[in-house]
């Protein structure tokens, strides 16, 4: 997997553009829910700002899981996957969140040893 011309992501979009779009397309229709679930509750506890534009946060979201495991931008040899998902779940927290959810955050991060 050291070459990102055999990641299954990279031959999909390459060779099967369709089948890459369709698939992208159900990946998104299918988490795009559990997304919006999740930043509404946070907004009704608290945890996160009322004045979050839903629909874009799930989209950037989305794109930046996405982009994290694309292994020409991280190169596997250099970041490990647990660290970009920790690091990219910090700083797309960090933005919706309110001065509690921060106080909550900077809690579970002590707790974890983060």
């Amino acid at each position: 997997m050291s070459s990102e011309k055999k990641s299954p992501q990279y031959q999909l979009q390459k060779y099967y553009p369709s089948l890459y779009s369709k698939l992208k397309e159900k990946e998104f229709n299918a988490l795009s829910g559990l997304f919006s679930n999740s930043i509404y509750e946070g907004i009704q506890t608290g945890l996160f700002r009322k004045d979050i534009n839903v629909d874009f946060v799930i989209r950037i979201f989305f794109n930046g899981i996405r982009g994290i495991t694309d292994i020409e931008l991280f190169p596997i040899e250099t970041y490990k996957i647990e660290d970009l998902l920790l690091n990219f779940s910090e700083y797309h927290l960090r933005a919706l969140c309110t001065i509690e959810g921060i106080r909550k955050l900077e809690f579970y991060k002590k707790e974890m040893n983060l």
